[in-house]
């Protein structure tokens, strides 16, 4: 077997890979004779089927099917031993001539385009000359009452007075009062609640002081919007409460419930914060609820650090790539797409590849690595997160968190696997390059933080309509 490389230019190369006889027919053999012990052919027994005859039927096709073989395994074997810079994966130039004649075993050459990328010096880049801001989130006050009274209402308890009044919620019977004959369909919902916070306010007057059995007569238009009345009127036909906007409805209440916000005492602190046993005055509440707060914004202003130094090697770090064989590459492997489509893709797909290239690059130098009980336990922590933001205290619940882990792992086809392993490795390496850049940490409130989010979105934005318009050129 001969291997030849050729580097045509800094971004492409030409991999050629010539077997003899003696690289392949071993192999070739080993099959015929494995074929002959399995195969199941009429007036012979499993098992003893002759070799000759599997030669005679199957021959050609077991041939093409380890030449090929041989010929992929070699240069795969050939590209990482010599650590070619490669991206995408190798193309055939053209489809070899293949003389399938077992008696008469020839040469096979098989000839690749080979993409690659320049040097990645990305220690020009990260270092303590490069300086970003980073971010940490101060709660106010206001955050923290609004929180608090968010809480309030989440576990307020329920009362059921004699008479309304605003906020409360009304349930009974609703229906039309429509003429008999009339092309209107008639509605009656036998139990419908309507919620007082969702009728106008300027309407909301002839909703209070109300009494069960009471009976109150309005129309659609005096609720917040068409959403509200459909729920109500239980019409959920796009378009269809416009046809009710004149009718008038007849609503005979059954009962009202009024939620009453729950005390600031230790059975709130428990319900609100059930991991946390020392808590015991509303100072403590309140010191904890803003430190729940920094800390989700925490992991929101790491985002965004994580973010801007994307997008500063991407900027700083320059790799060639070869463009015209990366667009024939993804036209090989997605041939549904039309060249439009995949003019319209490449900028993000560059962007994509070269982020991707310069955290390998990273990662290779620097030694991070990842261990299987790390994506174990980032895996078991965003589950945690997402029983928590659903309200179920995993304390409380008979949940053997490990398990499901261990299940939510391996579901997916490996897809859950991979994105945790990409979001530990991703996470260590932006730290690994936190450490070597220089940090202007500033401290700002959630209103501050909002108005840098809208600012860094609209950048986003327009720099989603360059990479467009990048597209739409490069496809005339």
């Amino acid at each position: 077997m001969e291997i030849k490389f050729e580097k045509q230019n800094p971004t492409l190369g030409h991999l050629s890979v010539v077997l003899e006889k003696d690289d392949y027919m071993p192999a070739v053999e080993q099959k015929i004779k494995e074929y002959s012990k399995t195969a199941v052919i009429k007036g012979f027994r499993k098992g003893k089927v002759p070799a000759s005859l599997i030669k005679k039927l199957y021959g050609k096709s077991i041939l093409a099917e380890e030449v090929y073989r041989k010929a992929v395994q070699s240069m795969y074997d050939y590209i990482r031993e010599q650590q070619l810079p490669m991206v995408g994966e190798p193309l055939p130039k053209e489809d070899a001539d293949l003389s399938l004649d077992l008696d008469n075993p020839g040469t096979f050459t098989f000839d690749y385009e080979v993409g690659l990328h320049t040097e990645i010096n990305y220690k020009d880049v990260v270092n303590k000359d490069t300086q970003l801001d980073a971010y940490k989130v101060e709660a106010t006050d206001k955050d923290i009452e609004e929180v608090i009274e968010n809480l309030r209402k989440q576990f307020a308890q329920t009362e059921h007075p004699e008479s309304s009044q605003e906020g409360d919620f009304l349930y009974g019977k609703i229906e039309s009062i429509v003429e008999e004959g009339s092309e209107i369909e008639p509605i009656v919902m036998d139990n419908t609640a309507l919620p007082l916070n969702q009728v106008k306010e300027e309407a909301r007057a002839q909703f209070v002081g109300l009494k069960k059995g009471d009976e109150i007569t309005f129309k659609p238009d005096v609720l917040a919007d068409d959403k509200m009345a459909g729920y109500l009127l239980g019409i959920f036909e796009e378009g269809r409460v416009e046809q009710y906007k004149d009718v008038e409805f007849r609503f005979t209440i059954t009962d009202i419930v009024r939620q009453v916000p729950a005390e600031l005492n230790e059975e709130l602190f428990k319900k609100a914060l059930p991991n946390r046993d020392d808590i015991k005055d509303e100072a403590a509440f309140r010191a904890a609820i803003k430190e729940e707060i920094e800390k989700i914004y925490e992991k929101n202003t790491n985002d965004l650090l994580a973010d801007s130094i994307a997008e500063t090697l991407l900027e700083k770090i320059k790799i060639d790539l070869p463009h015209d064989f990366l667009k024939r590459w993804l036209k090989a492997n997605n041939e549904s797409l039309s060249e439009e489509q995949i003019e319209q893709e490449y900028p993000r797909f560059e962007e994509f590849l070269r982020w991707s290239l310069i955290k390998q690059a990273i990662a290779k130098d620097e030694n991070i690595e990842i261990s299987e009980e790390e994506i174990f336990e980032e895996a078991k922590a965003r589950l945690q997160r997402m029983f928590e933001q659903q309200g179920l205290p995993l304390h409380m619940m008979n949940i053997d968190l490990d398990a499901i882990t261990r299940r939510y792992l391996m579901d997916g086809e490996g897809k859950n696997y991979r994105e945790v392993r990409d979001e530990v490795m991703q996470r260590k390496l932006i730290e690994r390059i936190k450490d070597k850049i220089s940090l202007n940490v500033k401290t700002i409130s959630t209103d501050e933080y909002k108005a840098l989010v809208d600012e860094i979105n609209a950048k986003q934005e327009e720099k989603a309509k360059k990479l467009a318009e990048k597209a739409a050129q490069s496809a005339e």
